[in-house]
C-alpha cells in the first residue's frame, strides 16, 4: 500500500476556533503521511522545497526504535535514483543528509520511504531549492493583500509568471505545553487555521491552504506574510538567487505574541529572571517565575519543534512589540540566546538571522512609552556584530516606514504596510551575510547563477547592505556643537523626512531627532533610557558624511557626554546611505568625545 499525502481541508471551520495563549495540551491527531511504523512531519508534502546543500528527510518510527528505514530519492534531471538507509534511535528518530549526493541544481525529486517492518512507502514529491523560515508577531504576519497598497501591486508580478518558482508553506498556528514531534492538524476535531491572525482580517476561507506546499499565484499570496514574501522577490529581482531556481517559504508566526512563546527552555539560562508569577522551567530545570498568560515555549512546542532540522538558508523574524517594558538588559540576554538555541537546535551551524527592528508606534502612548520603544530598538541592536554568542544576526531597520495617513487600520497602528521596502532592506543584508557566512554550506550571494546562490567574483562586488553607523561625535569647544561622524556609506549620506513625518527634517527646529544627556543631579544615571535628554538643531554635509547638532539649552551642570538617534516613538527624519537609500539604525547612548 501507498499513502500519499492529501490536503487536510475543514468543510465548516468551527468560528470559535482561536489558538489559545494559555498553551493548554490539547488533543493533537497525527496525519502525517505513515507506514504504520514510520512517520515523517506534514512538511514533507507534495511540492516540498529541500534545501540545496543541506536537504534532510527525518521522521520517527512509532512502533519499533530499531526501525530500520530506507529513503529512496529519484532525481529526473537527469534520471538518477540514491538510496539512503538509517536505523531508529532509541527515541524512535530518524534522519539522512541526502544533500551531497543530489548537487547543487533546482532538481525535481520524488522520495519513496519504507521501513523494515512494514510493505506499506510514503511517497511525496519535491524539488531542491533555497529555503527561508519566516516567524514572529503580527509585523511578520501582515498579509501581500493587507500590504498591497504601498509599493509593487502584489498581484501584477503574480499574474506575470515572474515568481512562478516561489512555494509557500504556512504552518497551522497551534500551541502545546510539551515539545511535538509532528505539526497539528485537528484541534477538538476541528480544522486549526494558520491565517487566524491574517491581516487585515481573519479569512477562514484560506486556511484549505495550511500546511500544504502551494505555488504562488494570485488567490495564494494574497494571505501570506508579506514582509517575508517580498524579501523573496527581492532576492530573485537582485540576481541573488537565480530565477530559475525554486524558493520555498516557511511561514509560522502568530499575532501578539511574544519571545519567550517562541524559545526553547535553555534561552533562559543566565538571563534575569522576569517578575512574574507562575512555573517555567529552564534549560538546568531551575524555577523561573511568571505572570503572563502565555507560557514560555509554547509556540515552539508545537510550531517550531516538529520541523527543527529541515533544512534551510536563513530565518527571517520580526517581533518586538510584546516585549516592549522589558529592560534592556532581559531583552537582549533573552533575543540573543534565543537564536543561538534556534541555530544549535537546528544543527546546521550559525545560520544568518535577520531580525526587523522596531518600527513605529502609537503617538498616543504613556510618557514611559517612548523609553521602552528605545530600550527595546537598542536590545534587538545587540545581536548585530561581536557578541559573546557570536549568533550571526542581522537587523532591518523599519522606524522610517510609517504609516500613518491613509492606514486603514488605524492612524497610529503599529503595522506599517510598507513591506516591500523592508523586504528590499532583508534582501541586501541576508546577502551580505551569507557572503561571509560562517556556515560552510553556504555560497557568497553577489550575482545569478542557474544553480542557485552565486559563487563569489571578488570584493568589489560586496553587497552595499548597510546604513550609515556613527563613527564619532565630538564636542566643539568653542559653541558647544557636536559634530558626528558617520561610517559604513560608501558615497557619503542624505538627510530626509520619514513616511508620514509632519515635521520632517527641519533642522532649523528643536526637534527629537537627535537629542544629548548628560549628568544630572538626582537622576538615576544607571538607567539610560530615563535619562533627561534635551532636543537639537541640526544640519548635515554630504560629501563629508557628517551631522552636526546643537543642544537647544546648554547643560548648565557640566558638558553633554552621550546623543541618541530616532529614539522617539515616529522618528521624523532618518540618516541615510547615498547609495542603497537604507537608513541608519536607532541607537539610545553614543558617547561624546570632549575636544582634544
Amino acid at each position: 500500500a501507498t499513502s500519499r499525502y492529501s490536503q487536510s481541508r475543514s468543510k465548516d471551520l468551527h468560528q470559535s476556533v482561536m489558538v489559545s495563549l494559555f498553551c493548554a495540551a490539547t488533543v493533537l491527531v497525527m496525519a502525517s503521511g505513515a507506514t504504520g511504523l514510520v512517520m515523517v512531519p506534514q512538511i514533507f508534502r507534495d511540492g516540498v522545497v529541500l534545501q540545496m546543500g543541506a536537504a534532510r528527510i527525518f521522521g520517527f518510527a512509532s512502533g519499533n526504535p530499531a526501525e530500520i528505514v530506507s529513503v529512496n530519492v529519484t532525481t529526473t534531471h537527469p534520471p538518477t535514483a540514491h538510496v539512503y538507509t538509517v536505523t531508529a534511535g532509541s527515541d524512535g528518530k530518524w534522519s539522512v543528509e541526502v544533500a551531497s549526493s543530489l548537487g547543487d541544481t533546482s532538481t525535481p525529486l520524488h522520495i519513496s520511504i519504507t521501513g523494515s517492518m512494514s510493505d506499506d512507502s510514503i511517497e511525496f514529491d519535491g524539488i531542491l531549492g533555497e529555503v527561508l523560515m519566516c516567524s514572529g508577531q503580527s509585523n511578520m504576519v501582515l498579509s501581500v493583500e493587507g500590504a498591497s497598497c504601498c509599493g509593487l501591486n502584489a498581484s501584477e508580478p503574480l499574474q506575470n509568471n515572474v515568481y512562478e518558482n516561489i512555494r509557500l508553506f504556512s504552518v497551522i498556528m497551534h500551541n502545546e505545553s510539551h515539545p511535538q514531534r509532528d505539526l497539528p492538524t485537528f484541534i477538538n476535531g476541528t480544522a486549526s487555521p494558520c491565517y487566524w491572525g491574517h491581516i487585515p482580517g481573519p479569512r477562514p476561507q484560506d486556511n484549505h491552504k495550511c500546511q500544504t506546499w502551494q505555488t504562488a499565484q494570485p488567490g495564494v499570496t494574497d494571505a501570506f506574510s508579506a514582509e517575508c514574501f517580498y524579501t523573496a522577490t527581492e532576492l530573485i529581482k537582485s540576481g541573488a538567487i537565480a530565477a530559475n531556481v525554486t524558493v520555498g517559504l516557511v511561514f509560522t508566526a502568530y499575532s501578539g505574541t511574544s519571545m519567550e512563546v517562541w524559545s526553547p527552555p535553555e534561552t533562559f539560562d543566565g538571563c534575569p529572571v522576569k517578575p512574574w508569577t507562575g512555573t517555567q522551567r529552564n534549560g538546568s530545570g531551575h524555577s523561573l517565575q511568571w505572570a503572563a498568560p502565555s507560557q514560555p515555549s509554547c509556540l515552539w512546542n508545537s510550531m517550531v519543534n516538529p520541523i527543527v532540522g529541515f533544512g534551510m538558508r536563513a530565518v527571517l523574524w520580526n517581533q518586538g512589540e510584546t516585549n516592549m517594558g522589558d529592560s534592556f538588559e532581559y531583552f537582549s540576554c533573552i533575543f540573543q540566546n534565543m537564536i543561538a538555541a534556534w541555530q544549535d537546535r537546528w544543527g546546521m551551524g550559525k545560520f544568518p538571522f535577520v531580525a526587523t527592528q522596531l518600527g513605529d508606534q502609537n503617538a498616543g502612548a504613556t510618557s514611559a512609552f517612548p523609553a521602552y520603544v528605545n530600550s527595546c530598538r537598542d536590545a534587538q541592536l545587540s545581536i548585530v556584530g561581536s557578541n559573546d554568542r557570536t549568533i550571526n544576526g542581522g537587523l532591518v531597520s523599519a522606524y522610517d516606514q510609517g504609516d500613518r495617513v491613509l492606514n486603514p487600520f488605524g492612524t497610529n497602528d503599529v503595522h506599517s504596510r510598507y513591506k516591500q521596502e523592508l523586504g528590499r532592506r532583508a534582501a541586501l543584508l541576508l546577502a551580505a551575510m551569507l557572503q561571509s557566512s560562517p556556515v560552510s554550506t553556504v555560497r557568497p550571494v553577489v550575482a545569478k547563477s542557474a544553480s542557485g546562490l552565486a559563487p563569489a567574483i571578488g570584493a568589489a562586488a560586496k553587497v552595499d547592505w548597510s546604513g550609515p553607523t556613527p563613527t564619532s561625535a565630538t564636542l566643539s569647544s568653542t559653541d558647544g556643537s557636536i559634530t558626528l561622524k558617520w561610517g559604513g556609506a560608501t558615497a557619503g549620506i542624505f538627510v530626509n523626512g520619514t513616511r508620514d513625518c509632519w515635521e520632517c527634517c527641519d533642522g532649523t527646529k528643536a526637534l527629537d531627532v537627535f537629542q544629548v544627556a548628560g549628568a544630572y543631579p538626582g537622576v538615576n544615571q544607571s538607567n539610560r533610557y530615563h535619562q533627561l535628554w534635551t532636543n537639537t538643531t541640526f544640519s548635515w554635509s554630504i560629501p563629508s558624511a557628517t551631522v552636526t547638532i546643537k543642544p537647544v539649552t546648554p547643560n548648565k551642570w557640566g558638558s553633554y557626554v552621550v546623543v541618541r538617534y530616532a529614539a522617539s516613538l515616529w522618528p521624523q527624519c532618518a540618516v541615510y546611505s547615498s547609495t542603497n537609500r537604507v537608513p541608519a539604525f536607532s541607537f539610545g547612548n553614543f558617547n561624546i568625545s570632549k575636544p582634544v
